[in-house]
């Protein structure tokens, strides 16, 4: 779930009609849906979302079925039911392939992301910072991580050249620079030296004026509906501020500043709704 200037849009992976649905947040007016699901010229299916060019505003995602990217020029996509994405680069089909995810855009030729690595013996992966060509079509590793430990979740810090990334594993938080060198890290107070295999942080991070939300599990299981009802608030050096309890399990959050709304997807019932952010 992302804002592009007043429009909604949401990824709903579970649809078998479109992917991608959108609102205008001011009027509360439904605008139309795109990413047509299929197998066939023009349709996708198994599509992971990138982000979103918001100078261009054109939608990046990986079509996995494929190994290639595409592009949505969302304006034309919700203008013209027959409107069809744009290839924008084949995976590098070489050596040192590796899938990626849990990716942030940052313009039109990088992404960082979680990239994949299996072992020697394919029975692990190991999640890695990492950087993705949007030109090429290859991908590099940033950092030297336990590679039995997953990768967490990225932003990015809205005035540096900083990455953020919340361990999904750990309560932990790792800022990094845009060439993977560890800068700091910040330990919460349920941070445990050994993998619990449980969930810590989760959703894309969403960064509000010197503030940083983001949903919290507490080290339980995501799929439990007893857990991630809490929405952690921290400053930017990662020090707690706040929890916001909306009784529910969520799925997403995200921002919009002009009505200083926070939108929140949830699990359950109500599927979508948001609350305002105070100064």
């Amino acid at each position: 779930m992302t804002i592009l200037g007043d429009t909604l849009i949401i990824n709903d992976s579970q649809s078998r009609n479109h992917q991608f649905y959108a609102y205008n947040v001011v009027t509360g007016r439904y605008l139309g849906a795109f990413g047509k699901y299929g197998v066939g010229p023009g349709e996708i299916a198994n599509f992971g979302l990138i982000g979103i060019a918001t100078d261009s505003g054109t939608l990046y995602g990986v079509d996995y079925n494929q190994w290639k990217v595409y592009g949505f020029d969302i304006a034309k996509a919700l203008s013209d039911s027959t409107y069809q994405p744009f290839k924008k680069v084949d995976f590098y089909s070489g050596d040192g392939t590796r899938p990626i995810t849990r990716s942030i855009y940052l313009n039109d030729s990088t992404v960082y992301c979680a990239v994949l690595v299996p072992s020697h013996d394919y029975r692990k992966i190991g999640y890695h910072l990492g950087r993705f060509n949007l030109l090429t079509g290859r991908s590099e590793l940033l950092d030297s991580i336990n590679p039995d430990e997953h990768s967490g979740i990225l932003c990015k810090h809205p005035d540096k050249d900083e990455l953020i990334e919340f361990s999904i594993e750990f309560d932990r938080i790792r800022f990094f620079d845009f060439n993977g060198n560890l800068k700091r890290m910040v330990y919460g107070p349920d941070y445990k030296d050994y993998q619990k295999k449980a969930s810590y942080y989760e959703s894309t991070p969403t960064i509000v004026g010197d503030n940083i939300y983001i949903v919290y599990a507490n080290g339980g299981d995501f799929r439990d509906p007893d857990v991630g009802h809490q929405i952690i608030v921290m400053d930017l050096e990662g020090n707690y501020i706040k929890s916001i309890d909306v009784g529910i399990r969520i799925n997403a959050i995200t921002y919009h500043p002009e009505t200083r709304r926070m939108y929140v997807a949830t699990w359950d019932e109500p599927q979508l709704g948001y609350f305002e952010i105070d100064d």
